[in-house]
Parts: structure tokens; C-alpha cells; sequence
């Protein structure tokens, strides 16, 4: 269970960090769109940011739909239903 924790903890870590390097590329994309250079961010260039990473969130939500109706009814509780 300890090894379980600790890669758990790892990869919570992990995933935090690159967020955030998306979010940072996400807003130097934003910043190349209109044109700013490095140092001159307005809001518009975080317009586009929350877009991007949006898009990647939504990415990952299209995973779901490829799950059975009954995903996760052994974890929750309730069982598979009988047919």
C-alpha cells in the first residue's frame, strides 16, 4: 500500500507541473498570436491561454465516453446490475 501512496504522490506531482508548463507555453502562445513580445502580456494572450488549455481538459474528458455504462459499479458499490 506504502508503494501505491508514494506513486500516487508522484504522479500528482507530475501531472501539477506539467500544467503548468502547459499553461506557460499556452500564454507564450498567446503572446506570439498577437504579435507581444516576452515581456508585454495583456489580457488577450490569457484569452487564448484558457482556450488552450481548455482544449487539452476537453482532450481528456473525450476519454470517458469510451467507458462501458456500468464502468466502475465494483468500485462504487452498487454491483453490476443483472440481466
Amino acid at each position: 500500500m506504502s508503494g501505491a501512496s508514494a506513486l500516487s504522490s508522484t504522479l500528482f506531482q507530475m501531472t501539477m507541473g506539467i500544467g503548468v508548463a502547459v499553461g506557460a507555453i499556452a500564454l507564450r502562445i498567446g503572446e506570439w498570436a498577437h504579435g507581444h513580445d516576452a515581456y508585454s502580456i495583456g489580457p488577450g494572450d490569457f484569452s487564448v491561454a484558457f482556450l488552450i488549455v481548455e482544449f487539452v481538459g476537453l482532450v481528456g474528458v473525450a476519454d470517458l465516453f469510451g467507458l462501458a455504462r456500468d464502468a466502475g459499479a465494483l468500485v462504487s458499490g452498487h454491483g453490476k446490475r443483472k440481466a
